[in-house]
């Protein structure tokens, strides 16, 4: 219980300070094949339509930028599996998840399989079946280059 409070105020912490930073700060987005994202959660069971949407685009260019101020195991740590709920509309959720991406490369992880555990998150949470995600790359404060995936309700 200690541990989600925790992460819930990391998380809250990183929107506020993403809320005075500007949409054109922040990390670049990342082109992410849809349509393999949408067979690899049909493989695994689950129904999606997976699509792109302005607000999870911005969600992750502000996250990304709020991280750059950050060092990459404490933050890590607190968005893992974090529900994104701050600066969406209120019939919306979201999940977020931050991966080195040495990390992806060194356990033969593409993009596309990460962002469809992203969606599973929400999925499993009940929400669906359609989906928006957006990627964006970011580096922390102590150099380590990540990916933030992002994934909204529709």
């Amino acid at each position: 219980m200690k541990m989600k409070k925790l992460m819930a105020l990391a998380l809250a912490a990183v929107m506020a300070v993403s809320m005075l930073t500007a949409c054109g700060g922040g990390g670049n987005a990342v082109s992410i094949d849809r349509g393999e994202v949408e067979e690899i959660l049909a493989e695994a069971g689950y129904e999606a339509d997976v699509s792109t949407s302005l607000v999870a685009t911005v969600a992750a260019k502000q996250m990304a930028a709020a991280i750059k101020d950050e060092n990459y195991a404490t933050i890590a740590t607190a968005l893992a599996g974090g529900v994104l709920v701050d600066n969406l509309p209120q019939d919306m959720m979201g999940a977020c998840q931050l991966v080195a991406q040495e990390n992806l490369a060194a356990n033969s992880v593409t993009a596309e399989s990460f962002a469809a555990g992203t969606i599973r998150k929400l999925s499993e949470a009940g929400y669906g079946p359609k989906f928006a995600i957006a990627i964006a790359d970011a580096t922390t404060a102590d150099g380590v280059p990540c990916y933030l995936f992002i994934a909204v309700t529709l």
